[in-house]
């Protein structure tokens, strides 16, 4: 925990709080630590009890990489920190409304280093910000992993070290960058992942093996379906979620959306069709949600290739959540997300 009569200096990845954005967190902390010898501290951005539901980075960060669980500042421990002085976001380039209450009313202001991969906001003004990259990148973590490849002489040479009993520096940044590039699926060049990732994966190989092996443990830990039906319908809406303003038909709404890696059946099945509806209804009036949508990522262990669905759930309540027809047209059109013409339909009450 940090001092708090002492303002912090905050690195902070998306609410998702996936590998890409607590790692980046991390490494931007240290990197900007560093480069500006002022003291940068990384924040996790979920509930400290949350952690252990994301598999994959409970086991990279914990199990592999040997970091204490303890040892990190939480989403949920800030209120405790004391005034926040500075910003820097990571996989993100705007703070998200639902946590800038937590951040204090001038949390925006103090925005002063963003590196994103995401569409840009354009939220903050230039006069404001040390540093600022948004663009077309696999993985934010390539971004941080090239900036430190061109300030090398900042870092421990310790850090780099091939030990043979534990894992380097290295190791613990390259999660993110083989993840969020899909391990340089060729077929996905240029759409999920650019030359920049390559440049960054390659620099990490210098000094760890970022293999087929590595990977494997990544995606199998993270595509655990098995685990994921033991973490209930809530754990799993923890696990991997995000919210979004839209505009659909010039109406206004708010949309949930969990990644979870177990199917449509299975979860009816485990939980139950209706109560799961139920949680849904119950959440949406919780967060003040327009419409819900759940992105299924299912590994198929014989091909090896995730599969996606998307489930969208409305209660018909207010003009965006009647929208539903034109948002399943809208996701059938769209070139990103390739979804079929097949649409399965259900209801709930």
């Amino acid at each position: 925990m940090t001092d708090t009569k002492t303002p912090l200096r905050i690195a902070i990845g998306n609410t998702s709080g996936d590998m890409d954005s607590i790692v980046g967190a991390l490494g931007l902390a240290y990197y900007l630590t560093l480069k500006t010898k002022q003291l940068w501290t990384p924040v996790v951005n979920c509930a400290a009890a949350d952690l252990a539901l994301k598999a994959e980075i409970y086991c990279h960060l914990v199990q592999d990489c040997k970091i204490k669980q303890d040892s990190m500042l939480y989403f949920d421990e800030l209120a405790k920190c004391g005034e926040i002085a500075e910003i820097a976001l990571i996989d993100h380039n705007v703070i998200a409304a639902e946590q800038a209450d937590a951040l204090g009313k001038d949390c925006h202001k103090k925005v002063t280093y963003v590196y994103d991969h995401h569409v840009d906001t354009k939220t903050y003004p230039l006069e404001q910000l040390k540093d600022y990259q948004v663009r077309f990148i696999g993985s934010a973590c390539s971004m941080l992993v090239l900036m430190m490849k061109e300030n090398h002489g900042l870092f421990d040479p310790q850090l780099f070290i091939r030990w043979v009993d534990r894992p380097n520096y290295a190791y613990l940044l390259g999660a993110a960058v083989i993840l969020d590039s899909h391990n340089f699926a060729e077929d996905m060049r240029d759409s999920k992942w650019s030359s920049e990732d390559e440049v960054a994966r390659d620099h990490l190989n210098k000094f760890t093996s970022l293999n087929e092996e590595y990977y494997d443990r990544m995606e199998l830990n993270k595509h655990d379906a098995k685990l994921a039906l033991t973490l209930g319908f809530q754990g799993n809406l923890r696990r991997d979620y995000k919210q979004y303003r839209l505009m659909k038909n010039g109406q206004p709404g708010t949309m949930g959306i969990p990644v979870m890696v177990c199917d449509l059946d299975d979860m009816f099945n485990e939980w139950g069709h209706d109560q799961v509806c139920k949680e849904i209804c119950e959440h949406m009036t919780e967060q003040t949600l327009s419409m819900f949508g759940i992105h299924f990522n299912i590994l198929n262990t014989s091909t090896n290739i995730v599969e996606r669905t998307i489930f969208v759930f409305t209660k018909n309540d207010c003009d965006f959540g009647k929208s539903y027809e034109d948002f399943l047209t809208a996701c059938q059109a769209s070139d990103l997300l390739k979804c079929s013409k097949d649409v399965r339909r259900g209801t709930y009450k």
